[in-house]
């Protein structure tokens, strides 16, 4: 079995149980006094499970309620940094260009990212439309229209292929 998978339930378990004992008021003063408990959670926030490094800040937002803790944490080895690394860790990266339901947004809205899309996504069928359009294969007049409603609308109104 996987080391990583057998470490990360104990290390989620752990955490867990260190926040339901910093959830009681009763015990905020006697997890910051025991010299592993604060260390371990500074720990906890540098583990690569999510899930364990959410807990781990509520076990210390817990502890940090209680006024005579917080110099102490403040003071911790490791606690600032560590703090600082999760902050840099949840910042959301810049996309110039992102995409919301399919469409291409830009600082500007011109939706000129979105527009080049279309455009070279409805160019074969607008080709193959002008193909039609062209010959006499005993279609009658309405069949370009018709195409251009299928395969081209669709694409351009709603972006979705045919």
């Amino acid at each position: 079995m996987n080391s990583t998978m057998s470490e990360e339930p104990d290390a989620l378990a752990v955490v867990n149980q260190l926040r339901d004992l910093a959830a009681d008021p009763l015990n905020r003063r006697a997890i910051v006094q025991d010299q592993g408990c604060l260390p371990g959670l500074i720990l906890f926030l540098d583990h690569p499970n999510p899930p364990v490094v959410h807990s781990a800040l509520l076990a210390l937002r817990y502890l940090a309620e209680c006024r005579a803790n917080r110099e102490k944490m403040k003071s911790e080895l490791g606690m600032m940094l560590s703090l600082q690394t999760v902050i840099q860790k949840e910042k959301l990266q810049h996309d110039p260009t992102p995409s919301y339901l399919g469409v291409t947004l830009n600082h500007t809205i011109t939706f000129c990212n979105y527009l080049q899309k279309i455009a070279v996504k409805t160019w074969s069928q607008v080709n193959i439309v002008w193909k039609l359009a062209g010959t006499s294969w005993g279609a009658t007049a309405g069949v370009p229209c018709t195409s251009v409603m299928a395969l081209v609308f669709s694409t351009v109104e709603y972006y979705a292929p045919v």
